[in-house]
């Protein structure tokens, strides 16, 4: 799509004992287009509210493509931060970090937090980066494709 020569980073949050990493703090101050030239957000809090253009005409893979699964693994909150370490106990997460184990396990007892590229849910607004967990960091397992979002910062 012409944008080979950027330095491009994975939006992924990560929480360890005593590193945080917030997708937000990777990539840069914005503006972001999509790889057809379409603005998706011209700062990191219009990226993060409900206004920014995140959809499914402009979260495209890198040949320019929609995607065929809206489920993005991001690890994140709505506000691109990463989930605090340890997360508290809701619904028995077997991994309190929301990040397959920051990135390293594709364990079915692990959980990650997904967004979804076009924004779709079953009710109302959904997140493009923190729509809901998903259970099992395993793809045999039904898993989400495990496609992630990147953005260029140069």
């Amino acid at each position: 799509m012409g944008a080979g020569n950027k330095t491009w980073v994975a939006y992924l949050s990560q929480s360890q004992r005593a590193v945080t990493i917030n997708a937000r703090d990777r990539i840069g101050d914005g503006p972001w287009y999509s790889p057809t030239g379409i603005k998706v957000a011209d700062n990191i809090e219009d990226l993060h509210s409900d206004s920014s253009n995140v959809t499914g005409r402009t979260s495209l893979t890198e040949r320019g493509e929609e995607v065929s699964n809206h489920d993005i693994l991001t690890g994140s909150q709505p506000d691109g931060t990463a989930f605090p370490f340890p997360m508290m106990d809701m619904l028995d997460f077997d991994d309190h970090t929301m990040t397959c184990g920051n990135w390293a396990s594709n364990d079915s007892d692990h959980w990650a937090m997904i967004g979804h590229s076009d924004r779709d849910g079953s009710v109302g607004f959904s997140s493009w980066n923190g729509a809901h967990p998903i259970r099992s960091c395993n793809q045999a397992d039904g898993g989400t494709g495990f496609l992630f979002y990147c953005f260029a910062i140069d």
